[in-house]
């Protein structure tokens, strides 16, 4: 037995006897004295009683309080963890309770303080990306953000483990990124809105001044959401338009114009100056060039025989170009009047016009034509070289040419391997064009299929005559009607098998 409880019970047993001896010199009797001691034995047993229950209560309290501070502890282990109890070790209550408690003490002393810690950095990264999604639409994060609050112990319960804590850092870096592209994005549509207004030359009470004012440095406050971004690029492109409107019209004034200082022989100098003077797309540009434009109209009104005598050159560059007969060239009748007039000068263009697009149409056959009637001319050439002798025998050393054999050799080789394929894929196109349109296709008047029949050496089927064919139409041989006079200023053929009737047919008066 512990020494400190042998000296307490020699001590009640020392107060009992001297109880005792008391009890003999009162003279107490027997039962008395039974009484006396039952109740110093119950006061007794009372008061051991009492200390047992509040030792007991003090041990209850301390196993009460470590078990909340375990508690405790493995709620901020689950926050920083993110681990479910079952994964983890539970800590247990060991003896003595007060050195447990105490260690426990600072075991969550030491947690809390890495909680603390923690939920700091997170707390800073959320203000930062709630900072950045205000731009944005709502509802743009997709991670679950912990209450904000300045006492960490109320965040306990929330997950701030480190897995959570790199996914918000990655969806920090999603919304930082977003928000910077909008950044971008705004300030670049808005600085393309800005430069078109300037060279559209927009008055400012057109303008909106947020944008002017705000677009290089503070561009968020124009707005980063999708809805405020779709604005901005439809102003962006309602400007593009009318730019792109404004330029289409400057480009065709200055087509015209141009044409019409040419026509009208306008100094080169006047010319630049007016251009010079006349740059971007302002509207105050285009009135003047448009008045240019009137002005130029009314002198060509005055000088209308100076634009006719030039489309009748245009006309008759596309006549020779579609290899037309003479008759074809007498069906436009206003090519010969010498009435100048705005109607005549009208029906002229028009007729450039159907023409030039009859140039387009045909012009895979006039090449393959081309082709064709150049290795005629070839073929020609070479057999008039052929029936030349004194080629060979020349005994001129000024005139002798040693390479001359060769080269016809050369084109002898070229005439046989390509005549036949260009006559053959002529053929064929010439056929399919009299398929498609039901008429066939002339060069001077002449159904270029009995043309190219009577050069070639190939046996062919019989063909049927097509009804489209015109019998009274004027052969390379001569016209079947008479030629109205030439004018002075037409060309001479291009080709020496093409006939006479691809010369000019009217008679120019000067103005």
């Amino acid at each position: 037995m512990d020494s400190k409880y042998k000296s307490l019970v020699t001590q009640i047993g020392a107060a009992l006897e001297q109880l005792h001896d008391c009890y003999e010199e009162i003279g107490l009797a027997s039962y008395e004295r039974q009484e006396r001691e039952q109740q110093v034995f119950a006061a007794l047993s009372a008061t051991i009683q009492e200390q047992i229950e509040l030792t007991n209560g003090e041990k209850n309290d301390l196993i009460s309080e470590c078990e909340a501070i375990i508690n405790e502890i493995e709620k901020l282990e689950r926050s920083l963890s993110n681990e479910s109890p079952k994964q983890k070790r539970r800590l247990k209550i060991t003896c003595p309770l007060i050195q447990c408690r105490d260690s426990l003490k600072e075991k969550e002393a030491a947690i809390a303080k890495m909680h603390e810690e923690r939920y700091g950095q997170i707390k800073k990264l959320v203000h930062a990306m709630q900072a950045y999604s205000e731009h944005l639409e709502s509802g743009f994060i997709r991670v679950q953000l912990p209450p904000i609050t300045n006492d960490a112990t109320q965040v306990r319960s929330f997950n701030l483990s480190e897995p959570y804590f790199n996914k918000l850092d990655d969806e920090f870096t999603r919304v930082y990124q977003e928000y910077t592209r909008r950044v971008t994005q705004v300030q670049q549509v808005c600085t393309e809105i800005v430069q078109l207004w300037a060279e559209l030359g927009t008055p400012s009470i057109q303008t909106e001044q947020a944008i002017v004012e705000c677009y290089r440095d503070e561009p968020e406050k124009l707005g980063l959401r999708e809805e405020d971004i779709r604005r901005l690029k439809q102003k962006r492109e309602k400007l593009i338009n009318e730019k792109e409107d404004r330029e289409r019209r400057i480009e065709e004034l200055t087509e015209n114009i141009t044409l019409l200082w040419n026509k009208l022989s306008i100094p080169e100098s006047d010319r630049k100056s007016f251009l010079a003077n006349h740059r971007g797309v302002g509207l105050k540009c285009i009135q003047e060039m448009e008045t240019e434009h009137e002005r130029l109209m009314e002198l060509k009104h005055q000088n209308l025989h100076i634009f006719v005598e030039d489309a009748r050159a245009q006309l008759q560059e596309l006549w020779d170009r579609l290899l037309f007969s003479e008759d074809e060239i007498l069906a436009f009748q206003p090519a010969f009047s010498e009435v100048y007039t705005d109607a005549l000068l009208s029906a002229h263009e028009a007729e450039i016009s159907r023409l030039e697009k009859l140039v387009e149409e045909r012009m895979p056959i006039l090449s393959l034509i081309d082709r064709y009637r150049s290795l005629l001319d070839d073929k020609e050439q070479l057999a008039a070289s052929a029936n030349d002798a004194s080629r060979l025998v020349s005994r001129s050393a000024t005139n002798r040419d040693p390479g001359r054999l060769l080269r016809e050799e050369k084109m002898r080789k070229r005439i046989t391997r390509d005549l036949p394929k260009i006559e053959a894929e002529l053929t064929r196109v010439l056929e399919d064009y009299e398929d498609e349109h039901g008429t066939p296709f002339l060069v001077h008047g002449e159904n270029y299929l009995d043309v190219i029949e009577d050069n070639s050496t190939t046996v062919r089927p019989a063909r049927a005559s097509s009804n489209a064919t015109s019998t009274s139409s004027p052969t390379t041989s001569g016209p079947s009607s008479p030629t109205p006079p030439s004018s002075p200023n037409t060309s001479p053929p291009s080709s020496s098998s093409s006939p006479p009737l691809s010369q000019s047919t009217w008679t120019r008066s000067g103005p």
